[in-house]
């Protein structure tokens, strides 16, 4: 099993980048031995040169006339022979330099590309990271801004006794007062809503000039053709309508040209269509108190809307580009070290063309390599520097009257429940996810190499589970069957963004106390106990979850032969361990805590007799605290009944219920919005609490860039709103 460093190094609510910088100190200290090691074989082929020079000039002197010139016996041979060995060992010298110079090459080279590649990476980072802390400003501003504007409607809305179809007050007709407007009649309303739809459809930019930035200025032409296909009339007629807005000084160019010689009336002459400008009225301010502040809460709501947008891009490009941080620092990591490990290993093979004398030098540093594994020493580093394992949280819209989030991404499991599903249900989008994935796999015993939307090999299928996959950052729309191969890492994304475990962080500290007291080798059967009697005092919508995905692990190491069982629960428990059991809080103590992993493995052993109980529930199911966004005196969610103490059955063994053709239909639209098909309208998330809804009318949820990694990112499917209810058909498009 392999550490990964995407799942270890994410950071927390004070600083999300922790893990990145710390990365980055430790991979400047990677480079930094790279350099101490290159001055270091340096110096020795310094050496090596020096003593071969040496030895070339020994071996260069004559004999003495008197001494050995004059010998002719055998000791003079002898010498002879010495000296032609020497000049051997002068050559293996020379030639153990050349060796040890081929390696600074390497040494150097790598050096330079991680520099580069770190260095820009982290640069994105803190842009992003520094954008994304500006736009948090930004959209609080914006959330502030938007509840006092929607308050001072309700109020003004609630003075003026006028409601949505009101034509008086008391015994006063309201009549609209009409204005002309090129060649168009409006009311002053309907003037207004036109002009706030311009405000709010038409793509707005900044304009850069010597006299300084223009900001949300449009184009004349988008404008023209938007109130073109608003009023469905013809070119000649928005052109005057246009020209109206320009002459009434609505919109004012951002050239310094006189509005005069752009237009000559009102109605007559057309503006100029490829000039640029800036709003200077917004609205005409003649219509009913009421109306105007209603108005004004709906543009607040929509630049509440727009910041909730750029904020959730910019947090999803850093998470991107953090995990992409994380995922090259530990190949750099392995390279590194692999690198260090071929070169001291080319040193030591320089020592063999040397003398004999060195061979236990070279004896001594095989010991030391051999010890030297790259992803061992990168597993040492994730087990004592790792960070956290809390990825961001996504950023999530929440209306100012209370309603249901419309999301499924970063949702927490008690606001996805219904009250009008079983006590002990999963939230919906976690059981249509685990039936697609109990419906895809092969049977038990099937021999397949080959991955496919209806079998995937068990092997392949733990790969899924236990491989990070790099997180999203666009939307993907997804029409059933979807391929097993998309829904692992859409589950995984899923339970990883959850707020809390899906065991509740409430029986951490009681489940570290139970394995402090109990060891694997006490009898299983009082442990099993112990576990069921503490899982069971979770809520029941986290009981509920927890069940069902482990029973579908489970079934999954039931795929396996028996010997190869143990080692999949093994590395299972290493990847998921930290999404099953999470502490509420995370600090240095419980990043190294050791009983998730245990109680994972727990589960998936004796997962039928821990669950072969209800949770017992002595009091009115828990929901979470109202919302922040709710007042006071908001109405509060009905009471739920006690669970039944009849288990409900597995969620994996419902293959055959009615919804088998209801299995994960969505779309997930540019917006962020996730739409069930006609029919299974109710298929995706919990009714809105407080009567709300989605536009369109249907269910719908927020599933912020659901596409998932390499298996889900260039997914683009098409959706077929006439498709019977029993068609299996799906139609798959690469984007």
């Amino acid at each position: 099993m392999v550490l990964h460093y995407e799942d270890w190094f994410w950071g927390n609510a004070d600083d999300p980048t922790a893990g990145v910088h710390l990365l980055h100190s430790h991979h400047q200290m990677g480079l930094v031995e790279l350099e101490e090691l290159a001055s270091f074989i340096k110096q020795r082929i310094s050496a090596e040169e020096a003593y071969a020079s040496k030895l070339s000039d020994a071996v260069k002197l004559k004999h003495r006339s008197d001494g050995f010139g004059r010998d002719e016996g055998l000791v003079a041979q002898i010498f002879g022979n010495a000296k032609e060995e020497l000049s051997k060992l002068t050559f293996a010298h020379k030639q153990t330099a050349l060796h040890l110079t081929s390696h600074l090459a390497a040494l150097s080279g790598f050096g330079d590309k991680t520099r580069k590649r770190a260095s820009t990476q982290k640069d994105k980072i803190d842009a992003l990271s520094k954008t994304l802390s500006a736009q948090r400003t930004e959209l609080q501003s914006a959330v502030e801004e938007y509840h006092r504007k929607s308050r001072e409607a309700d109020v003004e809305e609630a003075k003026s006794g006028i409601h949505d179809g009101d034509v008086s007050v008391g015994d006063v007709e309201v009549m609209d007062v009409m204005i002309n407007v090129g060649a168009w009649i409006f009311t002053v309303e309907d003037f207004n809503t036109l002009l706030s739809r311009i405000q709010r459809d038409v793509p707005c930019q900044d304009i850069r000039s010597i006299w300084g930035t223009a900001k949300d200025c449009v184009l004349g032409k988008d404008v023209v053709e938007m109130i073109r296909n608003y009023l469905r009339t013809d070119e000649a007629t928005a052109q005057s309508v246009f020209a109206y807005l320009t002459a009434e000084n609505f919109l004012r160019p951002t050239s310094r040209v006189s509005v005069t010689s752009l237009t000559s009336s009102a109605t007559g002459a057309t503006a100029n269509p490829n000039q640029t400008y800036a709003w200077k009225r917004l609205a005409i301010e003649t219509e009913p108190a009421h109306r105007r502040v209603r108005r004004q809460a709906e543009r607040a709501e929509h630049a509440y809307r727009k910041c909730v947008t750029a904020a959730e891009e910019s947090r999803a490009n850093l998470e991107l580009a953090v995990w992409e941080y994380l995922r090259d620092s530990q190949e750099d990591e392995r390279d590194r070290i692999d690198l260090i490990k071929r070169t001291l290993a080319g040193m030591n093979a320089a020592e063999e063309i040397g003398e004999a004398a060195r061979r236990a030098t070279k004896a001594n540093q095989t010991v030391y390599l051999e010890t030297l594994n790259a992803d061992r020493e990168v597993e040492i580093v994730a087990e004592s520097l790792r960070t956290g394992t809390v990825r961001l949280p996504p950023i999530i819209y929440r209306s100012y009257y209370g309603t249901t989030p419309e999301a499924i991404i970063g949702v927490s499991l008690e606001e996805q429940s219904s009250a009008d599903l079983p006590s002990t249900s999963s939230p919906t989008f976690l059981t249509k996810c685990l039936t697609v994935l109990s419906r895809a796999r092969s049977p038990p015993g099937e021999v397949s190499t080959t991955t496919t939307p209806t079998g995937l090999p068990a092997a392949s299928e733990l790969l899924l589970w236990t491989t990070p996959q790099p997180p999203p950052t666009q939307t993907v729309t997804i029409h059933k069957p979807i391929p097993t191969a998309s829904v692992i890492p859409l589950t995984v994304h899923y339970l990883s963004h959850l707020p809390q475990s899906l065991a509740h962080p409430e029986v951490y500290d009681p489940l570290k106390l139970l394995y402090l007291s109990k060891t694997d080798d006490d009898e299983h059967s009082t442990r099993v106990s112990s576990l069921a009697s503490l899982i069971g005092t979770m809520p029941v919508v986290h009981w509920a979850a927890t069940r069902d995905v482990v029973r579908c692990w489970a079934a999954l190491v039931a795929r396996f032969e028996e010997k190869d069982q143990e080692n999949a629960i093994a590395e299972l428990a290493s990847a998921l361990g930290h999404v099953l059991l999470r502490p509420g809080t995370t600090t240095s103590v419980t990043l190294h805590d050791k009983h998730p992993v245990r109680l994972f493995k727990d589960l998936l052993t004796h997962h039928e007799a821990i669950f072969s109980q209800a949770p017992r529930v002595s009091e009115t199911f828990r929901r979470p605290p109202p919302s922040v966004f709710h007042s006071s005196d908001s109405v509060s969610p009905p009471p739920v009944a006690e669970v039944d103490n009849t288990p409900t059955a597995a969620v994996l063994a419902a293959t055959a219920a009615d919804d088998s053709d209801d299995e994960l239909d969505i779309q997930i639209a540019p917006d962020g919005t996730v739409s069930s098909r006609a029919g299974s309208a109710s298929s995706l998330r919990v009714p809105h609490a407080g009567g709300g809804g989605s536009d369109d009318g249907g269910s719908s949820a927020n599933l912020s860039s659901a596409g998932l990694g390499n298996s889900l990112a260039d997914l683009k499917l098409l959706v077929h709103e006439d498709e019977d209810e029993d068609d299996g058909a799906f139609a798959i498009e690469r984007a």
